[in-house]
């Protein structure tokens, strides 16, 4: 089953609801899982808008070698495929924490395709919670959340800060929550500023950003449902979606939802 005290629950939402439990094919966090499917591929996300082959080979490389990169620019993430699986364990293991282009970037165990492997599925998992942000986080886009906000940091300051990497349509400071919300008109305008400003120190206090829920995409944010069931377990459950954790969490409530990595 889910839970919903995940990062996004900033402001009035609720807590999150729980994610799906268990199903069939989809991606591992497990080596026993990964040597169950295909051992030798290594899944990638939260990639930078403008990664490319070239940046996963010169990333991931040196663990081994790759014979193969699919990049799924719709989703942010790649696909690394390794001649063996030794070098898949070594770059799950190791990477952890490593950035592209200020993009903190996740790994996992993979397979290229989409669809489930063969072989017995497991139970569909439980539905996620309605009305609660993305959990994991949140994919490039024009809004940016900023953490460890000073009581004495104003929007003002923030305009400030933020103003010379492009046009801002709003900004908003949560002082009880010590974050605040940037939203720029352009994407590439947000992409650079995060990857710019991260680390900042204003007034005394080091800033943390990274990128919000999307206003777009939940706005609202009301309470988060409760957590979906756990599903079956699948026999050889490898590809890309095989364990949906239960960390979605509520959206912020009266203005769009932060995920901090």
């Amino acid at each position: 089953g889910g839970y919903g005290t995940g990062a996004n629950s900033y402001g009035g939402g609720g807590g999150g609801g729980g994610g799906g439990g268990y199903g069939g094919g989809g991606r591992d966090n497990s080596a026993a899982a990964a040597a169950a499917g295909n051992p030798n591929t290594l899944w990638v996300g939260a990639l930078p808008p403008d990664a490319t082959e070239q940046d996963m080979r010169e990333c991931f490389g040196h663990w081994g070698n790759i014979t193969q990169v699919r990049i799924v620019p719709a989703k942010f993430c790649a696909f690394i495929r390794f001649d063996d699986h030794a070098s898949v364990a070594r770059a799950h293991r190791e990477a952890r924490g490593l950035s592209l282009r200020g993009s903190m970037l996740r790994v996992g165990f993979g397979k290229p395709d989409p669809s489930p492997m063969a072989g017995g599925g497991g139970g569909g998992g439980g539905g996620g919670g309605g009305g609660g942000g993305s959990g994991g986080g949140a994919p490039p886009n024009r809004n940016l959340y900023v953490g460890n906000v000073g009581e004495d940091i104003t929007e003002s300051d923030l305009s400030a800060l933020f103003s010379p990497y492009g046009s801002l349509e709003r900004v908003k400071v949560l002082a009880q929550k010590r974050c605040a919300f940037v939203m720029f008109h352009s994407l590439e305008n947000a992409v650079n500023a995060r990857q710019s400003l991260t680390g900042t120190n204003i007034k005394g206090s080091t800033l943390r950003v990274n990128f919000g829920t999307d206003s777009g995409q939940n706005n609202s944010g009301g309470g988060g449902g409760g957590g979906g069931g756990r599903g079956g377990v699948g026999s050889s459950g490898s590809g890309a979606n095989s364990i949906a954790v239960g960390s979605g969490a509520g959206g912020f409530g009266a203005y769009p939802g932060a995920s901090q990595q």
